[in-house]
């Protein structure tokens, strides 16, 4: 087995195009990276293929169990505090940058 020295995160937007999909999770499986993705993830890519292909729930909750159960540490968790931290910084700069630009604005 080859060890990775990189980690990829896998967001919705690659888990719902099928194709895409495929690919990338026969990447993983090649123990060529460590391939990552978290629960909220499967739920936006899980929905969004729901609602705009018709794809049932129930084949859909198979897809993503064999996807946590072929690459082995797939799934990342307690990242939530992180998240909040990362949503209170930005809401910080955002209203610095408005107070900046309203003080030098004529």
């Amino acid at each position: 087995m080859i060890v990775p020295n990189f980690t990829a995160l896998y967001d919705a937007c690659v888990l719902y195009p099928y194709s895409l999909s495929d690919l990338l999770m026969r990447l993983a499986e090649s123990d060529l990276f460590r391939a990552r993705w978290t629960d909220d993830i499967h739920d936006e890519w899980t929905q969004s293929v729901h609602q705009d292909l018709g794809i049932s729930m129930e084949k859909l909750e198979r897809r993503r169990a064999a996807m946590d159960e072929s690459v082995l540490d797939c799934k990342i968790s307690g990242y939530q505090a992180l998240i909040e931290g990362l949503h209170s910084q930005i809401r910080t700069i955002v209203t610095f940058s408005r107070r900046r630009s309203a003080a030098t604005c004529p």
